[in-house]
């Protein structure tokens, strides 16, 4: 996985591709990825987001494996710039 995303966010020579200057543009937020799909969530990857409590009470469950590295590759990117 790391090293798709890594083709996806940066060339051979370092720079950011086009996706890779969205990622930097992201700033220093945290990046979670959700997802859910036909009720199950993949909570290796991704973190299920639970809004039973309402917007301002919502938990979180999952590991968020793609988040950080998408993270990892962003300081990456802006530590080149």
């Amino acid at each position: 996985m790391k090293k798709g995303l890594w083709a996806k966010f940066v060339q051979p020579d370092g720079k950011p591709t086009a996706l890779g200057k969205k990622l930097i543009a992201t700033g220093n937020w945290p990046l979670i990825e959700g997802n859910k799909r036909a009720g199950k969530s993949d909570e290796f990857w991704g973190m299920e987001f639970d809004f039973t409590g309402g917007h301002n009470n919502v938990k979180l469950s999952g590991e968020n494996k793609l988040g950080m590295l998408l993270m990892e590759i962003r300081a990456y990117l802006q530590s080149q710039s």
